[in-house]
Order: C-alpha cells, then structure tokens, then sequence
C-alpha cells in the first residue's frame, strides 16, 4: 500500500502532509505560468472562474481530473492539486526509476501504476481509461477547454 502521508512535499517539507492521486487538469502548460491556463483547474482558477459556457471543446471531449503517482512527483499534496505540474506537458505514464519526485519540470503530467494508461475524468463526469499510447497531441488537445477540437476521448 502506497503511503498515505509524506514529509517530502516540495515547500511543506519537513512538516508530514496528506497525498492525493488524482489533480484537476491544468491544460497544456500554455499560459499557466501566467496565471491562467487552458484547461479547467489550476493554481488561480479562483481568479478566472471557469463555467460550463467556457467549455466550448464539450463537456465529454474535456478532461477534468487524472491520476497522479505521489512516489513520482513530490507535488501530490492537496495544496498542489491544481498547479501546473498537473498539465499535458510530458506523455502520460512517465515515469523514472529511481523516481525523480522533486524534477518538477520532468514529471509534470498525469500517471498511474495502472499498466497500459490512467483514469481520467471528464468535465461531464464520466471516467476513461486513456491508454498511455495515445497520440500525445490528442493528449494535449484532449486537456484543453476552448481549443476548438470536439474529439472523444479513446
């Protein structure tokens, strides 16, 4: 069983955390380090509320929430549940042995220990199971919320 805490968690370190594997879906990383980025959830979303009107790609053609590994990526607490290191940028299933958890640059994307893919969610509620073959610009496009493509997720 994977642990349920960590005292690793990039700027909360020392101070013992509770993990999460699922993050909102940020996008593409186009713009989010300006603040505000192509998908659904991020860091200041708050400030640029997102509403179904938005969602111009479709509700079913939109991703929502994926899977994370916290043994992968030292930004699996709560608190970073919605940053950019919750985007597209890198394929999914990328994974380092030995994991490279605090190489946020490197591990900046969705994972499972699901072999073949990981479980997505939808901005219309229904989950998937992406193979982690999937083309990665259909990756990329299946992240974002208004990048005019209406393509179902595989």
């Amino acid at each position: 069983m994977p642990p349920i805490t960590s005292a690793a968690q990039w700027q909360i370190a020392p101070y013992e955390t509770a993990l999460t594997n699922y993050k909102g879906v940020a996008g593409t990383n186009i713009g989010c380090r300006l603040g505000k980025c192509d998908g659904l959830l991020w860091l200041t979303s708050f400030q640029f509320p997102v509403r179904m009107k938005h969602i111009t790609d479709g509700t079913s053609h939109t991703l929502m929430i994926g899977e994370d590994v916290p043994i992968q990526n030292n930004h699996s607490a709560a608190y970073y549940a919605n940053g950019d290191y919750s985007t597209t940028e890198g394929p999914l299933n990328l994974s380092f042995e030995p994991p490279t958890p605090d190489v946020w640059w490197l591990v900046m994307t969705f994972r499972s220990t699901h072999p073949g893919g990981a479980h997505f969610c939808a901005a219309d509620g229904s989950v998937h199971f992406v193979d982690e073959t999937i083309d990665f610009t259909l990756y990329q496009q299946l992240s974002t919320r208004a990048g005019s493509e209406q393509i179902a997720i595989p």
